[in-house]
């Protein structure tokens, strides 16, 4: 009898050591997603976020902390969060998803105008989006705001709803060069060039001559007509103007301007998510050539949508500046410089040894985030 009682404590003793080793063990580095340059987001420090991280450990889902990557500067460009929008109530539009790069003194690109406004309570239906040409000094202020002189009218036949969308004109514009000059890759709606006015199809224009350069590009051979596009990445090489048209995998396309039709050049790399889905790595900001550590590649900010309430983050990434332009590095994914649902990064632009991006919050207001190269650079 005592040996069996003994023989139980004994096993319990055992049991109470081990769970105490598994509560002390030190954390795994594998699980250390983030440098010492990414801070806690405070409060919400203990939510888990599952997210996907490919081409690491067979593509495995990570349970990560959500992090913010904090901007060494951050301007605030508050056209609208206060009043909902400018301009009459007859032409009344709110600004948000801001593109614009860094220049000597402030920045310069474009904005999107829209009659729906995450800032205010009401809003007109269905919503019309525009592409506003901005320039701002350095601490964020307005100094140049103008329409860009599209056909606007050639972008309004969706009539009703379709799969959940009423809306019509340029959504979410970015910008890039291209030989030697401004253009906008946008998604479009409203077009009866497209195979549905009410399904988004991607469309590009050059700045100087928006009219007449506006063109509906035509997904890939074998692409379902009928699947909406979004958040294509546009960039010049050798002058050919080539594009992202999938992350995961790396799948590069070239388009030809002049007529907007496009064909896939190199398809690399795997994934397990389908490029339609939302946990679908998804393009951001437009690539921009860097050389670092005497090695010259592109780099761009790509987004996820994760979670019961499709939180978006952002993660780094590069690729190679040849063929096949394979992905060679890739961050964990994060917030920048806050907390909001929403961040949309809609352009990446360098400027002596910093790297600027420029992004919405929440559909209402924007913001443009400076990081030094060596940072972002250590994160890959």
């Amino acid at each position: 009898m005592y040996i069996l009682m003994l023989s139980a404590i004994c096993v319990m003793i055992v049991i109470i050591c081990v769970m105490v080793s598994i509560e002390t063990m030190p954390e795994d580095p594998a699980k250390k997603i983030f440098t010492s340059s990414l801070e806690p987001n405070g409060a919400d420090h203990d939510r888990r976020v599952a997210s996907r991280q490919p081409g690491v450990s067979g593509d495995e889902i990570l349970e990560q902390l959500p992090y913010y990557l904090s901007g060494k500067d951050v301007v605030t460009v508050d056209m609208t969060r206060n009043t909902c929008y400018i301009g009459e109530s007859s032409n009344k539009v709110g600004l948000y998803n801001l593109s614009v790069k860094k220049i000597q003194e402030g920045y310069q690109g474009v904005v999107r105008g829209s009659t729906w406004n995450g800032c205010c309570i009401e809003n007109i239906s269905p919503p019309f989006s525009y592409c506003y040409y901005i320039v701002l000094n350095d601490s964020g202020g307005v100094e140049n705001l103008e329409r860009l002189t599209l056909d606007y009218d050639r972008l309004n036949n969706c009539m009703s709803y379709y799969n959940g969308v009423h809306a019509n004109g340029i959504e979410d514009p970015r910008l890039f060069m291209f030989e030697g000059e401004e253009w906008v890759i946008a998604s479009c709606l409203g077009s009866s060039e497209q195979p549905h006015p009410c399904i988004n199809a991607m469309c590009l224009f050059k700045i100087s001559d928006p009219n007449n350069t506006l063109r509906i590009i035509t997904p890939p051979m074998g692409t379902d007509v009928l699947q909406r596009q979004k958040n294509w990445a546009p960039f010049e090489w050798k002058g050919r103007l080539l594009c992202e048209y999938s992350i995961c995998p790396h799948i590069i396309l070239e388009i030809d301007p002049n007529t907007g039709v496009s064909e896939e050049l190199y398809n690399t790399g795997s994934c397990n998510t389908n490029i339609s889905e939302d946990a679908s790595l998804r393009g951001g900001t437009p690539p921009i050539h860097l050389t670092h550590d005497g090695k010259s590649f592109y780099i761009a900010l790509g987004h996820i949508r994760t979670g019961e309430t499709s939180d978006y983050f952002h993660f780094f990434y590069t690729f190679q500046d040849k063929p096949p332009f394979s992905v060679t590095g890739m961050s964990k994914y994060f917030k920048l410089d806050g907390l909001e649902r929403i961040q949309f990064a809609a352009e990446l632009s360098s400027y002596e040894d910093m790297l600027y991006i420029s992004y919405g919050v929440d559909d209402c207001y924007n913001r443009i985030s400076s990081h030094r190269i060596t940072d972002v650079m250590a994160l890959l």
